[in-house]
């Protein structure tokens, strides 16, 4: 029985990690214009577009209203350029 537990949960930590694996692209995608929503509270904070890496393409992700987070910034998330390509890297909470 431990074997089974074990053995998933090694296959369910190997799914989560390659989902979060960024994959490269040869150029940017062709950015959208978003029309932001009105806020829902007035300190909410806009997060911008996201893209997310499935199946050997970055799907885009639309922008959406945060509640901040105490003592945290939030650092947008963009297109870095590699000698492979172009990679997203994810927007993150910062402290500040």
């Amino acid at each position: 029985m431990k074997k089974i537990i074990s053995l998933a949960l090694a296959s369910v930590s190997v799914i989560l990690i390659s989902s979060c694996s960024s994959g490269y692209v040869e150029s940017e995608p062709n950015y959208v214009t978003v029309v932001r929503p009105a806020p829902p509270a007035p300190n909410y904070i806009w997060v911008n577009d996201n893209y997310v890496y499935r199946n050997r393409v970055y799907v885009h992700r639309p922008g959406y209203w945060v509640k901040p987070k105490p003592n945290r910034v939030y650092v947008n998330g963009h297109w870095k350029k590699e000698p492979r390509g172009y990679r997203w890297v994810n927007g993150r909470w910062s402290r500040r």
